[in-house]
């Protein structure tokens, strides 16, 4: 499990969110100093890193409380805890929840590669598809037995996660409509 903090020191939350992270992280049993911190120092680094603000807490690449629709700079972000306060740092339970559907997709892929027939077979575009995955998978995308419509475009459904996955995310059990939805710790 890859989990990143990037952040801008012209924001001072960002200590706070470490604290909270590595506090989360040690709870279900991670461990907390594995935590890769960046600090994001210009707006060409902001782009490149597709950084709205900070911080920004990602698992695996996935972040808590995307905002697809807001520019990447150098500014704070303002995060909404599940209780309906307005913050400076994301929701510990948020953090939790991605962390968890992170690792339950992990087990999943795990069991799908395991489970999935030889090179060649059972999907298109170099995706794998494992015996009873529904329609397969697609655009280099895995799909575990019982994954509904599988993934398509590079990313993962772990089964049960309804519509799966697209773009590149991956869905927990149980996540609905897939990566989104996985990552604002479905409610």
């Amino acid at each position: 499990m890859h989990v990143e903090l990037l952040f801008w020191a012209g924001c001072p939350s960002h200590e706070k969110a470490l604290h909270e992270l590595r506090a989360v992280l040690a709870e279900e049993g991670l461990d907390p100093r594995e935590v890769v911190v960046q600090e994001v120092a210009t707006e060409s680094d902001a782009v490149t890193e597709r950084f709205i603000g900070s911080p920004t807490v990602r698992v695996d690449g996935i972040e808590v409380q995307p905002a697809p629709n807001e520019p990447a700079g150098l500014t704070c972000r303002v995060y909404t805890r599940r209780d309906g306060r307005i913050s400076p740092t994301p929701d510990p339970e948020d953090i939790r929840d991605l962390v968890r559907g992170s690792r339950a997709g992990a087990r999943a892929r795990a069991g799908a590669r395991a489970l999935a027939p030889g090179p060649g077979s059972g999907a298109a575009g170099g995706g794998s598809a494992a015996p009873g995955a529904g329609s397969g998978a697609s655009g280099g995308g895995s799909a575990a037995p019982g994954a509904g419509s599988a993934a398509a475009g590079g990313g993962r459904a772990a089964p049960g996660a309804g519509s799966g996955a697209s773009g590149g995310g991956s869905a927990a059990p149980g996540a609905g409509s897939g990566a989104a939805a996985a990552a604002r710790g479905v409610r």
